[in-house]
């Protein structure tokens, strides 16, 4: 599924394009355009969050102090115009990953242009991805109950290149029920992928209505 996620973020396109005209520039061995720096720029530049959420064969989860709580599924609520689409390189072992924002500078402060011709020598190209904040609806438990995370905590998940598919049917859902632009309940949960070689797990995202404020 190409370039699913630009494809239905509608803030997205003009950020594609920009990343697009960036690749053939770094091509020429020109230097790239930044896009106008603006207010929209500063608030979509990274996450704010508590922590991450992590996804795998065995479930979802978080983990505190160097200890990992895997739970099947979390109740969230999502503010869709916090959602930011964003272009990733992974390459090498292991694995290493830039993302960019605007096309031109990465998240750690370096040109997008060093990333992707770094992870050429890898045999890698960059792939559309979203970063998702989202509040917990309910207490995110460890063993023997005791609260990890409360209900209200502010988390946050970056799409895989294999998790792009189970995210981007979620919006043709949302764009079809027109909530693209208001704060959903999303029923988060996982899906064990198989390759020959490997074994993993996906976050899987089920609608489950609008959000009161």
């Amino acid at each position: 599924m190409t370039n699913a996620i630009d494809d239905l973020i509608n803030e997205a396109k003009e950020q594609s394009e920009q990343v697009s005209d960036n690749r053939e520039v770094a091509v020429r061995g020109e230097t790239p355009v930044a896009r106008k720096p603006s207010l929209d720029n500063l608030m979509n530049s990274g996450m704010t969050v508590d922590d991450y959420l992590k996804v795998s064969e065995d479930g979802l989860k978080v983990v505190v102090d160097n200890k990992s709580t895997l739970f099947d599924n979390l109740n969230v609520t999502i503010d869709m115009k916090e959602v930011v689409s964003t272009e990733v390189i992974k390459y090498g072992k292991p694995p290493q990953y830039e993302k960019t924002f605007d096309g031109v500078t990465t998240v750690t402060g370096g040109r997008w242009t060093d990333a992707i011709e770094t992870g050429a020598r890898f045999q890698a190209t960059p792939y559309s991805s979203a970063d998702i904040p989202f509040i917990t609806d309910e207490d995110i438990e460890g063993k023997g109950g005791a609260v990890v995370y409360p209900a209200g905590t502010r988390l946050g998940y970056s799409l895989s290149t294999t998790n792009r598919e189970a995210f981007a049917n979620f919006l043709r859902e949302v764009n079809a029920e027109n909530l693209r632009h208001n704060k959903v309940k999303v029923q988060l949960g996982f899906e064990v992928k198989k390759s020959k070689e490997y074994t993993w797990g996906v976050v899987t995202f089920k609608l489950l209505g609008v959000a009161e404020d």
